[in-house]
């Protein structure tokens, strides 16, 4: 079986984005034109989480659009999607402005940990999201968060919130 890269997300979704707006299709492109890209960030029950401007590296196209969609559901703003080590490596040196990455520990047969490490320089909080044993990884970095796929929309909204020390909801009075 191949594997698809993110650059594939756009085609398998037919060419649309992954934001929706009720029951019908939500084209953000208008949105971002006019008001920027934080407008595309929509109000959601992860009050804390709402705006918080993310990496997500992952070299699988299908988990990629299932995390984006999470994503987006909690607020957030998607940087970008880093399919390997090099793309990612790019946001990061280049200054984009990230307040959070998800990083799959395995991109393409590469090791994420030379992003991590870049992530560090910048004090970029991120959580590891792995589908195998994490030992090396909290070896290697024992402060970090690391969330085991396949995981629900509730548990990366706390593990984010965790690694970014924000309440992960909002309380209402």
């Amino acid at each position: 079986m191949a594997v698809m890269k993110p650059d594939l997300r756009t085609q398998l979704r037919g060419g649309r984005s992954p934001w929706f707006d009720g029951h019908r299709l939500f084209d953000p492109r208008p949105l971002i034109e006019k008001n920027g890209v934080g407008a595309i960030a929509r109000p959601s029950s992860a009050g804390g989480l709402y705006g918080l401007r993310v990496l997500l590296v992952e070299d699988e196209a299908v988990t990629a659009m299932l995390i984006e969609d999470m994503l987006a559901e909690l607020g957030c703003i998607i940087v970008d999607v880093a399919g390997t080590v090099t793309q990612a490596l790019e946001q990061v040196r280049a200054g984009a402005a990230i307040d959070a990455a998800i990083l799959d520990v395995n991109v393409d047969g590469e090791k994420v940990y030379p992003v991590a490490d870049a992530l560090l320089e910048r004090d970029v909080p991120f959580v590891f999201s792995t589908g195998y044993g994490s030992a090396d990884v909290a070896e290697r970095y024992p402060q970090s968060q690391i969330i085991a796929k396949p995981y629900q929309p509730e548990i990366l909204a706390g593990v984010l919130a965790g690694c970014c020390h924000l309440p992960p909801r909002l309380s209402h009075s």
